[in-house]
């Protein structure tokens, strides 16, 4: 599945009726979304996390879809008590029931220059799909494993070493390449970045 996107729609404030309308044979249409361009991404809280250090990942930047997050599918899904109004899939703090294309933005800032080890949190009832971490659009850990974990709650790091991060605010994003041809590619919980 992929979103097809148009930007620049003008619309007034107010009660409509959209239509969606097929000008030719096409797969499958699974959701409408009209995302506010002018929204801005800000740190949750106002205070951008502080690395070498450890993050909760369920307090991924504020803006909304397509500016501090991306997920598949329109509302959470789970037990959305914590941060109710995003459509991040959740139980409690936990990042739940994650699919391929999914994303979520956080500001940090980088105390030095140096190689770290960084670690995710993860968990999975069936395991094998992969993820990667971006510091301000480029790729820094490869792709990385969710592991068999029997559940969505016990969760293992997955490590990876000589991740090179300069000093100064970035903006880390945590990335869902594949699902391993499971409806949930897995949940995720912290991230830890050590010297």
């Amino acid at each position: 599945m992929a979103w097809l996107r148009s930007a620049g729609v003008s619309l007034t404030a107010g009660r409509h009726v959209l239509r969606f309308v097929a000008d030719q044979g096409f797969g499958i249409f699974h959701s409408l979304r009209i995302v506010n361009p002018s929204a801005t991404q800000a740190p949750l809280g106002g205070t951008a996390r502080t690395l070498p250090g450890t993050l909760k990942l369920a307090d991924y930047d504020t803006g909304g879809e397509q500016v501090s997050y991306h997920d598949t599918s329109a509302g959470c899904d789970g037990d959305c008590s914590y941060r109710a109004a995003d459509d991040v899939d959740k139980y409690g703090e936990v990042i739940y029931q994650t699919s391929a294309g999914e994303w979520m933005e956080y500001t940090v800032d980088v105390t030095a220059t140096g190689t770290y080890n960084l670690s995710v949190q993860a968990s999975a009832e069936h395991g094998g799909a992969t993820f990667h971490v971006e510091a301000n659009g480029v790729d820094v850990t490869g792709p990385m494993t969710v592991p068999y974990t029997g559940s969505w709650g016990n969760f293992q790091a997955v490590t990876r070493t000589g991740v090179s991060l300069t000093a100064g605010r970035k903006v880390v994003r945590l990335v869902i390449d594949n699902d391993a041809g499971n409806n949930d590619a897995g949940s995720f919980l912290n991230l830890t970045v050590q010297p």
